[in-house]
């Protein structure tokens, strides 16, 4: 079913001369891109004898296999065989298999599933103007899903990130609706204090939002966390915020290396974890793969069974042929800009103002990335 969508796989600016391997659902790739700036997506070993292309040499017209030179474009037709006599025809004979990659705002996109390729999902975000937009990939030491329940699950932030959201701590709203639509969630929620949210998450492991952390200024973010095997992921991560010149522009952070287990701290009054690796501490400390046999769920779980349930669904909508949810199909009304509407009321939303700047400090909250 996760083949059924499209992926980011890479920042685009750390796709430069060089292959860059790759594992995505627990297959290995290798990512180039051609001197033009078109990149490429190939299987990772050659057609030929089962050569790494991750020590390929990039070509005007494709990769070049190291060990006999087999050439191949970003379709994975075959260009030249070099040890092959002259005038052979061995090489229209062979096909290197190769996916449907996009450059899109920052990311490098790719879809490994099967034909036909879907409609690429155009989130508002992505096709914004006159913004200033930060783009980064991070490690996440655990299986994908228990991310995207993260990303839905709306109500830890009032616990999780108490000292980055202290208006909010505790504070149980006095509503929280998960919104099942086409794309996946959209959620709302009312607190007593007058504060409003509303974010998205679209199926089957991304989201979006506004953030308003203390110390920083609000900005719109997206993310998509990407699984690379049943205990590994790969978070990207959009944040945005209008331009001063109004033109925009769109920079790449550092690749966040991160190790299973170590985790900054910091004096916060709550929890002591470094805003950046609350979630990740509490994700990693359910174990590579969560056992859900042992939880007992609750009211505030309530959008997370929502979620199993469509995961559940979309398991065999693809089992029936078909395809699972929020997956975009020329004109089925939702092939152009995919507009969600992100807020949060009365937290710093007025662009460019820095909420509770002294605690930010106090907290080591300096930006949101590394550049």
């Amino acid at each position: 079913m996760l083949r059924r969508y499209w992926w980011p796989v890479a920042v685009s600016d750390h796709l430069v001369s060089e292959p860059l391997k790759l594992r995505l659902l627990g297959e290995d790739f290798i990512l180039f891109r051609l001197p033009d700036g078109t990149p490429g997506m190939l299987d990772e070993h050659c057609t030929h004898r089962g050569a790494s292309l991750e020590y390929g040499r990039v070509e005007k017209n494709g990769i070049r296999c190291a060990y006999h030179g087999w050439l191949y474009d970003v379709e994975g037709r075959c260009l030249d065989q070099p040890c092959e006599p002259p005038g052979s025809a061995a090489k229209s004979r062979v096909r290197q298999r190769a996916w449907p990659v996009r450059d899109v705002s920052g990311f490098v996109f790719a879809y490994v599933g099967p034909d036909p390729v879907p409609e690429f999902p155009k989130y508002d975000m992505l096709f914004m103007e006159g913004q200033d937009k930060v783009v980064q990939g991070r490690d996440v030491h655990s299986n994908w899903l228990q991310r995207a329940e993260n990303m839905l699950d709306a109500l830890h932030v009032m616990v999780l990130h108490a000292s980055i959201y202290p208006e909010l701590a505790l504070q149980r709203p006095d509503r929280c609706d998960w919104i099942e639509t086409w794309y996946g969630f959209q959620m709302e929620l009312d607190y007593p204090n007058g504060v409003r949210d509303k974010h998205h998450h679209f199926f089957p492991a991304g989201n979006r939002i506004q953030l308003a952390r203390s110390g920083q200024a609000p900005h719109h973010f997206i993310q998509w966390c990407v699984p690379v095997d049943d205990h590994r992921s790969v978070v990207y991560q959009m944040l945005a915020s209008p331009a001063a010149d109004r033109r925009g522009s769109v920079k790449a952070a550092q690749y966040q290396k991160t190790e299973r287990g170590k985790y900054k701290r910091v004096a916060d009054g709550w929890w002591n974890i470094w805003e950046r690796d609350q979630d990740d501490a509490i994700m990693d400390s359910q174990g590579l793969v969560a056992d859900r046999g042992k939880e007992h769920l609750a009211t505030c779980d309530i959008g997370i069974v929502k979620l199993r349930r469509m995961l559940r669904d979309s398991i065999e909508r693809v089992r029936e042929g078909k395809d699972p949810l929020g997956v975009i199909r020329r004109g089925d009304g939702h092939d152009g800009v995919i507009e969600l509407e992100s807020y949060k009321t009365q937290l710093g939303a007025k662009p460019g103002e820095v909420r509770n700047a002294d605690l930010g400090k106090q907290l080591e909250i300096i930006a949101p990335y590394d550049l």
